[in-house]
């Protein structure tokens, strides 16, 4: 259910994000700005406990740097993005290190490619899941206001593909732990 949830609460933040917001409408941007990490956060949790006997070391270092992706983000809705950007900067340390998304892009795009190519069948959907919500994301974040390849109508289309593939996700995990649940238990 995070993972629908997360995707809906990801295209609404997104829609009503925009300088000069009333005050209240920015109340509700700052609580989006913390629920939608926290939901992304319960997925990444969802596919460790899908994956957690075929993740190997490598895996886990992924499913590793997406926490660490996400508890920045957390960290960030609590107490300002800026104030992340500036701690990094104090220490000197390369801005992009304080860019949840980045990381949380790099994670999922390896690990969607990482299970995908392990053609295990049971994780098939949720894996290719992954890897497509990795590479919707990649324009997203390419595309948005003083990015590299700054295009607000192609940053609109792919949030858009963004969040409808964590809507997705968020269904791929429901059905495969729906079926993990009716598996026949073996008699005694």
């Amino acid at each position: 259910m995070a993972g629908i949830l997360s995707g809906v609460l990801f295209a609404a933040w997104g829609y009503i994000d925009k300088p000069n917001n009333p005050e209240d409408l920015m109340s509700v941007v700052h609580i989006l700005a913390f629920v939608v990490p926290a939901l992304l956060l319960a997925v990444v949790v969802g596919l460790c406990l899908l994956w957690r006997n075929r993740l190997g070391k490598l895996g886990w270092l992924v499913i590793a740097l997406a926490g660490y992706a996400l508890g920045w983000s957390l960290v960030g809705a609590s107490v300002g993005g800026e104030a992340v950007w500036v701690y990094f900067a104090q220490r000197g340390w390369p801005h992009y290190l304080s860019s949840w998304l980045l990381f949380m892009l790099i994670s999922l795009t390896l690990i969607g490619i990482s299970t995908v190519r392990s053609g295990l069948a049971q994780s098939r959907v949720p894996s290719a899941l992954v890897l497509a919500t990795g590479v919707f994301g990649w324009p997203y974040y390419m595309t948005n206001s003083g990015a590299i390849l700054e295009a607000r109508w192609a940053h609109i289309g792919f949030g858009l593909l963004f969040s409808l593939s964590w809507v997705a996700l968020g269904v791929g995990l429901l059905v495969a732990g729906t079926r993990r649940a009716k598996r026949p238990q073996e008699p005694a």
